[in-house]
C-alpha cells in the first residue's frame, strides 16, 4: 500500500461510468485507485441510459453485451438503486428492406445462441399500442433495458469512496509523465504519483494519449439527445431511438446523421430532425415539449465494440461504444487484468478479436494463456 497520500497504486483517467466501475472493482480487490477527470463526473450523465445487446454487430460482441447486462442486478444490489429496468427492447422498421434485414438478423443471432426474435406488426402493436401503425414489424431483444446514468455514476463513486477510492474532479488539463516505478500526473489540483494508469472512455484527450504514446483505433462520434417533459406511460420497452424514464420523461436519441453541426453544438435543424423521427415512430409525441437537448462528442472504437486491455508497460485502456451497457463488465475485466493478468472466466467465449493490445492478436493470445 502507498505510504503517502499523494501516491496511488492505480490512476484512472476519466470519471464516467466506465472509470468509476473500474475504480469500484479495484477497490473491492484492495487496490488503491484514484480517479481524475478534467471536469465533473465524466460524460456518462449526458448519455441516454439505454442498455442494449446491439445484435446488429458480430455475434461475439452481442454475447459480450449479454454478459455485462447479466451483471446489472448484482451491481445494483451492491451499490444501491440506479433505476435499472429490464424491459426488453424493440427495433421497429418502416420499410420492406428493413423488415427483411431484421428477419435475417434474428435468424443469424438465434443460430449463434443470442436471444433475439423478429415480431410482426400485429404483435409489436399489441406490446406497444402507442407505436405508429405504419411500422412493418420489429426485432425484439428480451434482455434490453435502461438505467439512470447519472445515478449509476454517483452510486459507483460513493461505493468506491466507502472502500478506499479517491476522486479528483475538475482537475483541468492533465499531464502524464513516466517515471521509475510508475507515472507522475500533474493537474490543476496538484501532483500525484501512480504505479499504473488506465485510460477510459470518459476522457477524450488526444494530447494525453500522445503523452503516454498510445495510438488507439478510435474516432469521434457526435450524438444528440432530446429529453421531453414528463409524460403519461407511453412505452413499456426501450426502442433503438427512444425510451421512457422512470420519471416519465422521454429520451429521444439521434443517429449520426441527425446530430449535424459542430461537435458539441445543438442546432435547431438537428433538434427538428430528431423530433420528427420520434413523432413518426410515436405519433403522440407530436405535441410533447422538449425541455432539454444535449449534444455529446464521444470517442469510440473505429470498428465499434470495445478496446480493452494492456496499452503499454503499466498502462491499460478501456474504450467502449456502449459504455453504459458494458461498464459492469469492463470494471470487472480491467480489475482482473491488473490484479491477476487474466480476463474474467466467462469472457473466454466472447472472442479474442474484441480485445486490443499493441502487440496485436498475439498479445491478446498471451493474455488468454495467462488466464488458463
Amino acid at each position: 500500500m502507498p505510504d503517502r497520500s499523494d501516491e496511488y497504486e492505480v490512476a484512472i483517467l476519466g470519471a464516467g461510468a466506465v472509470g468509476c466501475a473500474i475504480a469500484y472493482h479495484l477497490a473491492r480487490r484492495k487496490i488503491t485507485p484514484v480517479v481524475l477527470d478534467e471536469g465533473g463526473a465524466g460524460g456518462s450523465a449526458a448519455t441516454s441510459g439505454r442498455i442494449s445487446v446491439q445484435a446488429d454487430t458480430p455475434e461475439s460482441y452481442a454475447r459480450l453485451c449479454l454478459r455485462s447486462i447479466e451483471r446489472y442486478p448484482v451491481l445494483q444490489e451492491e451499490i444501491g438503486p440506479v433505476e435499472y429496468v429490464r424491459s426488453g427492447g424493440l427495433g421497429p422498421v418502416f420499410t420492406d428492406a428493413g423488415a427483411r434485414a431484421g428477419m435475417d438478423l434474428a435468424q443469424r443471432q438465434a443460430a449463434a445462441g443470442v436471444d433475439m426474435r423478429w415480431l410482426p406488426r400485429e404483435e409489436v402493436l399489441r406490446l406497444e399500442p402507442s407505436l405508429s401503425p405504419e411500422i412493418l414489424g420489429a426485432t425484439f431483444f428480451p434482455h434490453d433495458g435502461s438505467v439512470n446514468p447519472s445515478l449509476l455514476t454517483q452510486r459507483l463513486m460513493r461505493a468506491t469512496r466507502q472502500i478506499g477510492g479517491t476522486f479528483l474532479l475538475y482537475c483541468g488539463h492533465l499531464t502524464v509523465r513516466s517515471r521509475p516505478g510508475g507515472f507522475l500526473i500533474r493537474s490543476g489540483r496538484g501532483e500525484i504519483q501512480a504505479g499504473r494508469v488506465v485510460l477510459t472512455t470518459g476522457l477524450d484527450d488526444p494530447d494525453l494519449r500522445r503523452q503516454v504514446e498510445i495510438a488507439l483505433p478510435t474516432h469521434r462520434a457526435h450524438e444528440l439527445m432530446l429529453i421531453t417533459e414528463a409524460l403519461p406511460p407511453l412505452l413499456r420497452h426501450v426502442l433503438t431511438s427512444a425510451h421512457q424514464k422512470v420519471s416519465g420523461e422521454m429520451v429521444l436519441e439521434s443517429s449520426a446523421q441527425d446530430a449535424e453541426g459542430q461537435p458539441g453544438e445543438v442546432t435547431r435543424a438537428a433538434i427538428q430532425r430528431v423530433a420528427r423521427n420520434a413523432a413518426r415512430l410515436l405519433p403522440s409525441l407530436a405535441t410533447a415539449r422538449v425541455i432539454r437537448a444535449c449534444a455529446e462528442l464521444r470517442t469510440i472504437p473505429s470498428e465499434g465494440g470495445l478496446i480493452l486491455g494492456p496499452g503499454g508497460e503499466n498502462i491499460y485502456v478501456a474504450v467502449a461504444s456502449q459504455e453504459i451497457t458494458l461498464c459492469p463488465l469492463i470494471g470487472e475485466a480491467i480489475a482482473e487484468i491488473i490484479t491477476r493478468r487474466r480476463l474474467p472466466q466467462d469472457l473466454e467465449v466472447c472472442g479474442l478479436d474484441l480485445f486490443w493490445t499493441p502487440a496485436g492478436p498475439a498479445g491478446a493470445r498471451d493474455l488468454r494463456q495467462d488466464s488458463d
